[in-house]
């Protein structure tokens, strides 16, 4: 049950269940899960089902493919097999994809039938799959032999696409024929659904995975003018933004979420940031294109993915002849040149051993083990690191990474609260490479701080004549000092190593210095997410953040009568606790 509640306090805080307080808490439907019910005629089951299988994901690791020249990364993942015969020799997926393209359509039909019937798109036309909303028009449904079985339709790029244009422009008739296509129209100025924008670009970009793309209506306007489409009319339909549609705009942005995080990665790989704050002024894109280590790189799915990352706010576009491309507050995070970053933090969250154990979640909630163990045949996570020196030193270097941002509000926290006032020893319990350690030691010189951490860890770490380092394991024993400073585990753990450092500390005096995430502390808003995020990422590993409640339950039982928790302007709070 309680990786259970985990998933389902993230899950209201994605607003896919509302929940009352009360003697036990009850949940119920949003109007974002109502679409995620199969019962429901129109729902979103299949959809976002295959979007986030194991296959799909796939190739949003391999997005600087793309780039790198004319092959997509579907064939790059897939050797060559186009999506569409990958797809249809396999008659499980191939069932999945066309009730995901149903899904997709039953959500889109009222819509089409609204415009056509307002705009009059279908005075005098004979042809169109809508014949139950306009019964004078005489349909066909033309697709491959294995779409009509039950198979996939392929996407098509410009010159496959003006192809089929003139094809469909020599089956009408030259006059009164007209050609009605129902498509995705970005940037659209005169959108009245600015909450479709972020899934219509994250539907882009997938498109270009598997060699299709989405366009602008300047793109529209050029395609249909090669395929001597001499006029074209944009019908946009704008409708009241009611319960449903707020609700698809939700999903969409749940079922595309991995995208930011992997065309994260990618603009990181390709070491966008670096060259922009390199170039020391905004960079057009050919101009950043001109910096990478590829030497030819596709300009158009270049652009397209910079466009999505300028939806993200990781940088900033100025319009001009042409476009210049600029760092944010958030990009600046991604830069390595700079002393305080999340590079190596955000690399380690998306390498593929630790994406793994998401597509594992229920096996948490199975209780028989975790999802790391679940997706690693049982091997643990510390001796999966601890074999692999590449990644060991990613693990290090990002719990680096990840400290360096909590140190100032953590030595902040410290001399505001007098949280170190007498302490003139201290033991970082799971200290990693000392960051905190040696904060802490210039920020106080009268303590003397030892890191305690396992010997892979502290093997790899530079001797300094600050800081004492130790291997060692903490369900053993915890050197003896006046206080211990303690990271986080399960409950049972976490209760053996609090007795632990209780043992080390002095009985009258002593302390324990935690710092950790309180999932429920409050005037830090922003950090929300990230929190119930990292909640969830502890609890694929056995471990788990905790809420206020749960931290006095937990310190009670590990004979800590007295405590106090000290909010920091970031994800962790300091945690004052007394034997």
């Amino acid at each position: 049950m309680d990786f259970f509640q985990l998933l389902m306090r993230f899950m209201v805080h994605m607003k896919l269940f509302a929940v009352v307080d009360g003697p036990e808490k009850k949940y119920s439907l949003t109007p974002v899960s109502k679409l995620l019910v199969r019962a429901e005629e129109k729902n979103l089951v299949s959809f976002a089902w295959i979007q986030l299988q194991a296959e799909p994901m796939l190739l949003w690791e391999h997005l600087i493919a793309g780039i790198e020249g004319e092959t997509p990364p579907w064939l790059v993942a897939y050797k060559g097999v186009p999506c569409y015969e990958w797809i249809g020799k396999d008659p499980e997926y191939n069932k999945l994809f066309n009730d995901a393209m149903i899904n997709h359509s039953s959500l889109a039909v009222p819509a089409l039938v609204q415009g056509c019937a307002k705009e009059g798109v279908l005075e005098g036309v004979r042809t169109l799959a809508i014949i139950s909303a306009f019964p004078h028009v005489k349909c066909t449904a033309m697709d491959f032999a294995h779409v009509l079985e039950s198979g996939p339709k392929t996407p098509y790029d410009d010159d496959d696409s003006i192809k089929i244009l003139s094809k469909c422009r020599e089956a009408i008739p030259p006059k009164g024929g007209k050609l009605i296509i129902v498509e995705i129209v970005l940037e659209l100025e005169r959108d009245g659904t600015p909450e479709l924008a972020g899934s219509r670009l994250w539907m882009d970009l997938g498109m270009g995975l598997i060699g299709g793309k989405e366009r602008t209506e300047d793109e529209w306007k050029n395609l249909l003018t090669k395929a001597d489409m001499d006029s074209m009319k944009n019908d946009l339909i704008t409708l009241a933004m009611d319960e449903e549609i707020q609700g698809q705009a939700q999903i969409w942005k749940h079922i595309y979420g991995f995208a930011e995080s992997l065309t994260l990665k990618c603009a990181i790989e390709l070491g966008v940031p670096d060259i922009i704050h390199k170039h020391g002024k905004p960079m057009t894109l050919s101009e950043i294109a001109g910096e990478l280590t590829i030497p030819s790189p596709n300009m158009d799915r270049f652009h397209r993915i910079m466009r999505f990352l300028v939806h993200m706010k990781l940088f900033t576009v100025s319009d001009g002849p042409e476009m210049k491309y600029a760092l944010t507050p958030a990009s600046k995070l991604l830069v390595r040149a700079e002393e305080k970053n999340l590079v190596s933090f955000a690399l380690i969250q998306l390498h593929a051993d630790e994406m793994l154990p998401w597509h594992y979640l229920i096996a948490g909630i199975e209780g028989e083990t975790t999802p790391w163990l679940a997706s690693h045949n049982g091997v643990p996570y510390y001796d999966r690191v601890g074999k692999d020196p590449e990644y060991n030193k990613l693990h290090n270097d990002a719990m680096t990474s990840h400290t360096s941002f909590v140190v100032s509000a953590l030595v902040q926290g410290c001399a505001k609260e007098g949280v170190l006032d007498g302490v003139r020893s201290l033991v970082d319990v799971g200290g990693s490479t000392g960051v905190a350690s040696k904060a802490i030691t210039n920020a106080f010189p009268h303590v003397k701080c030892t890191v305690m951490d396992f010997a892979h860890v502290v093997d790899a770490v530079p001797k300094d004549p600050k800081v004492d380092f130790v291997a060692g394991d903490v369900f053993d024993s915890v050197p003896k000092a006046d206080a211990s400073f303690l990271h986080g585990f399960d409950d049972d753990d976490s209760i053996k190593i609090l007795n632990k450092c209780r043992e080390a500390i002095p009985a009258k005096g002593g302390k324990l210095i935690i710092v950790e995430i309180v999932v429920d502390i409050d005037g830090t808003l922003e950090f929300a997410r990230p929190r119930l995020c990292m909640d969830l990422e502890l609890g694929m590993f056995g471990g788990k953040e905790r809420t206020k409640d749960e931290w006095k339950n937990l310190l009670t039982k590990a004979g800590f009568g007295n405590y106090k928790i000290i909010p920091m302007a970031v994800n962790e709070a300091i945690i004052e606790a007394y034997p």
